[in-house]
């Protein structure tokens, strides 16, 4: 057993104290992975002296460590603004799959990751993070009594926790939560700044920009200020490390979208996998290596959001018009301003009927959404939205961890899926879900309708093969058996390592 606080034990000293100016400039993933691990916090031992740890709240056996990432925002503004900004960002971060770990006035704190992790955590809290700053510029706009905009500072971190048995609490080792409230206080005011781990995994998906550097125990920590994200066909996270023991999978990938593409027909993939396999990294490398001629369009569900009617599909409203943010009102407009500039010149009598059935994934009309009378309509007209699109250049469409979509957005990838034979334009269904959560992959994905590719465990020539590209040279045979004891033939875990 051992010392368990239900809420982490934090230092009083502040470790930045002092900051420099280093010049701004664009990086590259290269420059972010050469970084130090500034984040890795100490064992428990090393955290504090007995005399600084917290006082003994509950006795239980820690478990496993998990790495999170840690997203503090800090806001200035009238405490009752504020608190209406809190509880709007709150509810984005909880359908990200955030934890609200602590609630403040003027500030909050969510941590991702916990207690699963996931490939994708770092672009849940930047999502977060982008949304949070929409809706502060929507209120700050909304209240005609406010003198000067509401201020917003966010820091985003990786850390450590270690589990209780059966996952149930965590306690969070090292100073994860004092260092990412002083980088969010040394934010410039709507920028999203990162640092250490987190800014190298949040590199494979967003163009960064170094920004202000900060220090701690004398040394200078790099800081990082989020620009916007990379289009899938230049992810640096599929070019940075080569695709191993992938290439059959990959060809499976790269052979349907060639019929799909040379036949002018709709076609349909879904590719299996347990969390870590490397479904979103095959979909990348494929997208990166085949997908130059075609618009990408994404779409990914949360487990938080399987209540959430047509979550996927607002998504994918949202990645055809280019349009980032939350569900407020601005968002909204925007959306459909641009679905009025994509769709064609030929279907404009069309147009104002196709945006009014598709205003209803915004405001749907029945509290139980399979009894909402205009959810096949709404799911019609989506697809008539992909078709138009279709025609006018090669579309993919990809939906990933569809084993959490909401009822309403499964019915409608069964509904695309099953009616591909009448679909005579070069549109592709990209899918990704984990089989042991229960997708009824039958009714989506019916065998003779779609293709399946399923990811295993890499063999053991391919697992040091991966280790050598992660390490190189630095690869000693006492870590690479640490490693292959704790990852096994799981691609994600080594690299998380």
């Amino acid at each position: 057993s051992a010392e368990l606080a239900l809420r982490p034990h934090e230092r009083d000293t502040d470790p930045y104290k002092q900051a420099t100016r280093l010049p701004t400039e664009t990086v590259s993933l290269d420059q972010i992975n050469s970084l130090p691990g500034d984040d890795e916090p100490p064992s428990i031992d090393e955290e504090s002296s007995p005399s600084q740890r917290p006082k003994l709240q509950v006795e239980v056996s820690l478990g496993e460590r998990k790495r999170f990432i840690a997203l503090v925002i800090h806001l200035e503004g009238p405490p009752a603004t504020l608190e209406e900004a809190l509880t709007l960002i709150e509810d984005i971060a909880y359908k990200r799959d955030g934890i609200i770990h602590q609630r403040q006035p003027g500030r909050m704190v969510a941590l991702f990751g916990l207690p699963l992790t996931d490939e994708n955590d770092i672009v849940s809290a930047v999502r977060v993070a982008s949304e949070a700053r929409e809706v502060i510029e929507d209120l700050s706009r909304g209240h005609d009594d406010l003198t000067t905009p509401i201020g917003v500072n966010i820091g985003i971190r990786a850390g450590t926790a270690r589990m209780a048995a059966g996952g149930a609490e965590y306690h969070l080792l090292g100073n994860t939560l004092s260092e990412t409230a002083s980088l969010a206080e040394s934010t410039p005011s709507g920028d999203i700044h990162l640092a250490g781990a987190a800014a190298r995994l949040a590199a494979m998906h967003y163009l960064l920009r170094e920004g202000r550097a900060l220090r701690r125990m004398g040394k200078p920590i790099r800081c990082y200020a989020v620009l916007r994200p990379h289009p899938p066909e230049s992810r640096q996270g599929a070019a940075d490390t080569p695709l191993i023991g992938r290439d059959m999978e990959l060809n499976a990938l790269r052979g349907v979208w060639r019929d799909c593409a040379i036949n002018h027909q709709q076609r349909s993939i879904l590719v299996l996998g347990a969390a870590g396999q490397g479904k979103s990294r095959l979909v990348d490398e494929f997208l990166l290596r085949h997908a130059t001629d075609a618009n990408v369009f994404t779409a990914s569900a949360t487990p938080h959001r399987r209540e959430t009617p047509n979550a996927l599909l607002y998504d994918l409203l949202r990645s055809i018009t280019g349009v980032p943010g939350g569900g407020s009102r601005r968002t909204q407009a925007r959306i459909f301003e641009r679905l009025r500039e994509l769709l064609p010149a030929e279907v404009a009598a069309d147009t104002d009927h196709l945006l009014d059935t598709l205003s209803a994934l915004i405001a749907p009309q029945a509290d139980d959404p399979e009894q909402d009378p205009r959810r096949r309509e709404v799911h019609s007209a989506m697809r008539q939205l992909l078709v138009y699109l279709a025609q006018r250049r090669k579309v993919i469409l990809v939906v990933e961890n569809l084993h959490w979509a909401d009822t309403p957005s499964l019915d409608f990838i069964a509904t695309l899926v099953s009616r591909g034979g009448e679909t005579e334009v070069p549109l592709l269904l990209l899918a990704t879900a984990r089989p042991e959560e229960g997708l009824p992959l039958e009714d989506v994905f019916p065998e003779g309708l779609a293709s399946q590719v399923a990811l295993e465990d890499l063999g053991p020539g391919d697992r040091q093969q991966l280790l050598l590209e992660i390490l190189g040279t630095d690869l000693k045979e006492p870590l690479a058996e640490a490693i292959e004891r704790r990852a096994g033939g799981n691609p994600f875990y080594p690299v998380s390592y």
